[in-house]
């Protein structure tokens, strides 16, 4: 990965219920590495959506992430990374299938920190883990409740629903990459930090310590 780690095909990585259409639902990656949404129709056939990912839906309005923040995500990835055809004009999905079962893609898998600091709707991480990654920087953007985060080299892009729960969702190499990656995560909030509300209150235990009142001071060396 950066991993540099670069994967293929079509993988589905999780499931869920659109509220909107109350459809079975899930999300995918092209074998372009475009991410894109199909749910079953009456007929129980999977049907392309928009190819766009459906934001989580939080289980309140406290947990979606705040207009500043900082969240600290813990839990595991597995990915799959094969070289880059040099033609695609023979390259079907028949074909992308066949490679995913062959012993021709190195497979990933560990574990996954990540730290995420949330500016309005820009978005830094610091990324770290084990089974081939190494320490990142990502930026990006989080809208409609979805984070899409780059890594420096803008060669690997990690996207999914978040909030101050969790974050998960698809790995997947650039078209600059000279592999093709293809994986998912799955992470859960250990830590939430609402800067705006501890901003408040640093400020109003000051006044409190400035005004003589030691279990002010106490409590605002301990802040964070």
């Amino acid at each position: 990965m950066k991993i540099n780690f670069l994967g293929i095909g079509l993988v589905f990585v999780f499931y869920f219920y659109s509220p909107a259409h109350a459809a079975e639902c899930r999300t995918a990656s092209l074998p372009d590495g475009t991410p894109a949404m199909f749910c079953k129709d009456k007929s129980g056939n999977w049907k392309q959506q928009e190819g766009k990912l459906v934001a989580a839906t939080p289980r309140s309005a406290a947990d979606a992430v705040t207009a500043k923040g900082q969240a600290t995500y813990r839990g595991t990835f597995s990915a799959a990374v094969s070289k880059r055809q040099r033609s695609r004009s023979q390259i079907d999905l028949s074909s992308l299938l066949n490679q995913a079962v062959n012993s021709n893609a190195t497979r990933y898998q560990g574990a996954v920190n990540l730290v995420i600091k949330f500016d309005g709707a820009a978005v830094t991480a610091q990324l770290s883990g084990t089974g081939g990654i190494r320490n990142s920087t990502f930026t990006g953007l989080v809208q409609g409740g979805i984070c899409r985060i780059v890594d420096a080299q803008n060669i690997e892009v990690w996207e999914g629903p978040c909030n101050q729960t969790r974050f998960s969702g698809t790995i997947k190499s650039t078209a600059s990459n000279r592999n093709i990656v293809s994986g998912s995560f799955d992470t859960q909030a250990s830590d939430y930090v609402d800067s705006a509300k501890r901003d408040a209150e640093r400020s109003a235990l000051k006044a409190e310590c400035d005004a003589g009142r030691q279990t002010a001071c106490v409590a605002l060396d301990q802040m964070r």
